[in-house]
């Protein structure tokens, strides 16, 4: 929905207005075509929490009744592209089974359920990437089929935000959660 809400924030002890989900994500819709940006939604990715009863029981647990479900509905009525992450990767940890998923998350902090390890960052990217690509078969601009030969460079290395090659596409990438090292090793969230 739309609603928001007047509260006093904690944290800067002024008053604020915080919107629903779905407030924010039209909020992002907007300002990304205001800049002639094509906005695409993806939902978030799955924890690592199974389903302990009923017919998707031993089953990663999906989110559609909330977050990704939410995210999903947006996209719809917006009419813009929707990169199923939840449902996509809960498939392939269900074909992988617990211990395949163990795997993806830090063996240091089994209690993590979000923030995964190197391995489930790279899975969760090749499957945003076959959304991309999904999406771009179907309706999105042919820029997707261009070959990139810039390297992954360490954040560190960046002096500024300028595009490297301003003929090529650029990703921004928005979430609360990109990456959990806070500035560690180059990588910011």
């Amino acid at each position: 929905g739309a609603e928001s809400q007047q509260i006093d924030n904690l944290l800067t002890g002024k008053p604020e207005t915080v919107y629903s989900y779905g407030q924010y994500l039209r909020n992002y819709i907007k300002a990304i075509r205001a800049r002639g940006a094509t906005p695409i939604v993806a939902s978030l990715v799955p924890r690592k929490a199974w389903s302990e009863s009923g017919l998707d029981a031993g089953k990663v647990r999906r989110n559609g009744g909330d977050y990704a479900g939410w995210a999903q509905q947006v996209a719809r009525e917006e009419g813009v592209g929707f990169i199923d992450l939840n449902e996509q990767v809960a498939q392939r940890y269900d074909a992988m089974g617990k211990t395949g998923v163990m795997a993806m998350f830090p063996d240091t902090t089994p209690e993590e359920r979000i923030h995964t390890n190197r391995a489930g960052a790279e899975l969760n990217a090749q499957v945003a990437l076959e959304g991309l690509l999904t999406i771009e078969r179907e309706r999105i601009t042919p820029w997707l089929k261009r070959e990139d030969a810039r390297p992954v460079v360490d954040a560190r290395t960046v002096s500024a935000e300028a595009p490297r090659d301003a003929a090529l596409p650029t990703l921004f990438l928005v979430g609360d959660s990109t990456v959990r090292s806070g500035g560690q090793n180059g990588a910011i969230g």
